[in-house]
């Protein structure tokens, strides 16, 4: 019978360790979050931001609708890159890639 309380406390010394450290993951996590939001807030501030982000929305939703039935236009652009140079490409590629797609209407690289 001895033997059993020494293991059901081993046990339980093991389940408060990995305990401890999962709240210790969770506070950072939680405290990288407020961060972030933070810097979002902070970020749509400013009107340059907020234009440029809308622009490089609109610009990558467009090309998601012509490329393969709105697979995200960004990722879907990195991969054909990549199959064709075997490398990835910058993300000023991406946008002029994507720019061109949207002016001529279909995917040419």
């Amino acid at each position: 019978m001895g033997s059993f309380i020494i293991k059901a406390s081993i046990r339980q010394r093991k389940h408060n360790i990995k305990n401890d450290f999962t709240n210790d993951i969770k506070k950072l996590q939680s405290g990288l979050t407020k961060a972030r939001y933070k810097a979002m807030v902070e970020a749509n501030k400013d009107p340059e931001y907020v234009e440029k982000s809308k622009r490089l929305k609109t610009t990558r939703n467009k090309v998601a609708k012509m490329t393969h039935g709105g697979r995200g236009g960004y990722t879907h652009i990195k991969m054909r890159y990549v199959k064709k140079y075997g490398e990835h490409p910058t993300p000023e590629k991406v946008k002029e890639i994507a720019d061109t797609v949207v002016e001529n209407k279909k995917y040419v690289e």
